[in-house]
């Protein structure tokens, strides 16, 4: 836009045009009685001005809506940079929450296999059921997969981070 800008101004100014040519003709004649044969170059160059006195204010016109649109992009740009901030920034506080739910997850997994111990040695005693050893084990399960869910969540916004601030390396 800048240059367009640029562009536009120089059409204030005179517009000077030179030109060079070169003709050259070779011919013969024949005649009957006087055989002829001709050359001729000719060599031509000038210069040509041209001067705008008046276009109506036409050229103040464009050069106005250049700036313009000069702003406009510039605003766009600002406006890009900001939402790019936002979606970082984003994604940065949902990469550590998926963080911090994997630890927790991690705590809550040590909790379900001390549960699992548990209920196998009051199986072993006669206290407990099997259905009831079936429902810890399925809630160690539960908790396993809510795990490797967080992980897989906080890779994600990992990943996603990277690709917004242009670190992913291609190899």
């Amino acid at each position: 836009a800048y240059l367009n800008i640029k562009s536009l101004k120089s059409l204030r100014y005179p517009l000077i045009n030179a030109f060079t040519g070169i003709n050259r003709n070779y011919g013969k004649q024949q005649a009957a009685l006087f055989p002829n044969s001709f050359n001729s170059t000719v060599l031509s160059y000038g210069l040509s001005a041209n001067v705008t006195i008046f276009n109506g204010n036409n050229l103040n016109r464009q050069i106005q809506n250049a700036r313009i649109i000069d702003q406009s992009a510039q605003y766009q740009i600002d406006d890009l940079k900001q939402q790019l901030l936002a979606s970082i920034e984003q994604t940065y506080l949902q990469y550590q929450n998926s963080l911090t739910l994997a630890s927790l997850e991690g705590e809550n997994l040590k909790v379900a296999r001390q549960n699992v111990e548990i209920a196998l040695e009051r199986y072993k005693a006669g206290v407990t059921t099997s259905i009831e050893i079936r429902q810890v084990q399925q809630n160690a399960i539960a908790t396993e997969s809510r795990l490797i869910d967080a992980l897989y969540n906080a890779k994600l916004a990992e990943i996603e981070l990277l690709r917004l601030s242009s670190k992913i390396v291609e190899e």
